[in-house]
């Protein structure tokens, strides 16, 4: 586990993304009846650290894996309120230098971890 800990845990799928569907819940795309897809091979954590600033449409992120650390000041905006599929997103990529000196600014801090999982198999219920 690499530091910081993380506070909330986020699974992703890859393979066949035909069915789409989240581990341990029904897919009906599958098959008729009905079907629990299940993952094995979780492999490629990556923490993921966010500093939220109140009042802005901006965060400073870090997401680190086993090989690298990446530094990046992003800007998400929704391109409609009512609607949060349809978002602008803009990234701006940091030294650890300029991270550091940015991350000193008041915000609200959140921590993650995701992992990749290879899809392997789907049983019906």
């Amino acid at each position: 586990m690499f530091a910081p800990q993380a506070s909330k845990s986020v699974l992703k799928l890859v393979g066949d993304q035909s069915s789409p569907g989240e581990v341990g819940t029904p897919n009906s795309n599958v098959n008729s009846g009905g079907c629990w897809r299940t993952a094995t091979g979780i492999t490629d954590e990556r923490v993921i650290v966010d500093h939220y600033w109140t009042g802005t449409s901006l965060r400073l992120r870090m997401i680190q894996n086993r090989s690298e650390v990446v530094y990046k000041l992003c800007q998400k905006v929704r391109l409609d309120e009512d609607n949060p599929e349809l978002v602008k997103i803009t990234n701006i990529y940091l030294s650890e230098s300029e991270f550091q000196v940015l991350s000193v600014t008041r915000a609200s801090i959140i921590s993650k971890s995701r992992w990749t999982a290879c899809q392997t198999a789907c049983r019906t219920r």
